[in-house]
């Protein structure tokens, strides 16, 4: 895992350079699947590491596409020992804090101030269209262009979700992004230039791959360090009263379900129909209610019967191997005691590598 500066003479942003750092004593390298990664590098004060990796600069490493951003040097000095400088950071899309949901106005501006609208869309396409109306062209202000980025979804078009548009309340940018991944649990990542190939560097959107019926982590064969498990009904429902601004549904399933097995749950779905200023009728009245069933499916197909609600991988497991056999995002079943399985996904990696060797692992989650 050699850590690379990327840098290029003529533009900061054009990172299809860069130089590997040396003299360093330790490195943890953490890749996530919709949170910000992180990293921390560990080196002798005396070296030329801090002058080498200054704050601000882009960085990766030999053995992945991500970049992430050098944000922090810190020194503590001691006697009784030799002082270290420790720097740390995070991954590139956290750059999206220095852009405020819209400032793509002109300034100073008046008048009645409302939400910033987002076309009728997919979550996804929603993330891209926002990101690229604050940060990269046709902006008024172009200075706030940040070049050489691109933002684009890997999603499939196969992906469920539902098709609506949204208002998005002002304030940071990373901010309203990550909420927008939540509503259909998609993930962000940063990719790099390929020297020769392209300048650019790309911010994805996307869901990771399901590989649960190929790929297995198994309690058998010593991948499973630790697991808890949890057999359960205690808030599995049936049925869910989801309520708009103007128009509320019931949606059961299964229809068979009566009596004590009646099992009801509610969902807050005003987004759908808030725009409405009156109750709506006709055909909007039929895509409001069409709108609001999904949502009402949706969160009946979102329950999960879990047995296996939290598994840690050993980090001496070796029979699948990160960005080769898997991703994050991927899913993969689980195989655990007491003949269980149960689907999850690969949130994060971790990755450290110091003076007594190398070593990685990922974390498993359960899709809530």
């Amino acid at each position: 895992m050699d850590i690379i500066r990327l840098n290029n003479v003529t533009n900061q942003m054009r990172m299809d350079s860069g130089e590997i750092i040396n003299d360093i004593k330790s490195k943890m390298w953490i890749e996530r699947y919709r949170e910000a990664g992180e990293f921390t590098i560990v080196a002798p004060v005396n070296s030329d590491v801090r002058k080498k990796l200054p704050i601000g600069c882009f960085i990766s490493h030999t053995n992945t596409p991500e970049i992430m951003i050098v944000e922090n040097h810190e020194i503590k000095d001691s006697r009784s020992s030799e002082s270290d400088v420790v720097i740390t950071g995070r991954s590139f899309e956290t750059l999206l804090e220095n852009r405020v949901v819209g400032s793509n106005v002109a300034s100073p501006h008046s008048g009645t101030l409302v939400d910033i609208p987002l076309a009728a869309n997919y979550t996804w396409n929603q993330v891209v269209s926002l990101i690229h109306g604050h940060m990269e062209t046709g902006l008024l202000n172009s200075a706030n262009v940040i070049p050489y980025v691109i933002t684009a979804s890997l999603v499939p078009g196969t992906a469920t979700g539902v098709s609506i548009a949204r208002a998005i309340k002002r304030g940071s940018l990373y901010s309203a992004v990550m909420d927008l991944l939540v509503i259909d649990n998609l993930g962000i990542k940063s990719v790099r230039p390929v020297i020769g190939v392209t300048p650019n560097s790309y911010i994805y959107i996307h869901k990771g791959v399901d590989k649960s019926a190929t790929l297995m982590i198994s309690h058998d064969s010593g991948e499973i360090e630790s697991a808890d498990y949890l057999w359960s009904n205690k808030k599995f429902k049936n049925a869910v009263l989801v309520t708009g601004k103007w128009v509320e549904v019931l949606v059961y399933y299964p229809t068979t379900a009566t009596g004590f097995n009646r099992r009801m749950m509610f969902v807050s779905a005003s987004d759908i129909d808030q725009d409405f200023t009156v109750a709506p009728t006709g055909t909007d009245y039929t895509n409001v209610v069409n709108a609001l069933n999904q949502r009402g499916m949706e969160a009946l197909a979102s329950q999960k019967n879990i047995a296996i609600t939290n598994a840690d991988v050993s980090r001496d497991a070796r029979r699948h191997f990160y960005r080769s056999d898997y991703d994050l995002g991927d899913l993969v079943t689980v195989q655990g005691d007491y003949n269980e399985k149960t689907i999850m996904r690969i949130t994060e990696y971790v990755e450290s590598e110091d003076e007594t060797g190398a070593s990685g692992y990922p974390t498993l989650s359960i899709d809530e």
